[in-house]
């Protein structure tokens, strides 16, 4: 079929509880289970249904390296690998860096400390 950008279209979830879907319709998975996204344009309704099978969630942040010791004035970059419940890794989270004790390190949001 012919593919064409349609700009005053309305996205609708079946259940926000599962999949939420924006006003682009880009969709955003909550949690497993059956899911259908609708589309309405010109009078017209279109659909597709199938289902979320798995929600990444995150369970664990490790920060490399551990531990640091520095001279005032030094700096370290950390690493931060975000993992599931099972262990695996997911790329593309964004992590943030603060210091709990500014008076004595500053956290800088590109990992550096």
């Amino acid at each position: 079929g012919e593919t064409r950008a349609v700009f005053d279209a309305s996205w609708k979830s079946g259940d926000t509880e599962v999949l939420r879907v924006t006003s682009d319709g880009d969709p955003t998975a909550i949690r497993p289970g059956p899911a259908r996204i609708t589309v309405c344009h010109g009078g017209r309704k279109s659909g597709a249904t199938g289902g979320i099978t798995r929600v990444n969630v995150v369970a664990a942040v490790r920060i490399l390296p551990r531990a640091s010791v520095l001279d005032v004035g030094e700096a370290v970059r950390r690493l931060a690998r975000v993992a599931d419940r099972l262990g695996t890794r997911l790329p593309g989270q964004v992590v943030t860096c603060a210091s709990s004790l500014p008076e004595v390190a500053v956290g800088e949001p590109d990992g550096r400390r």
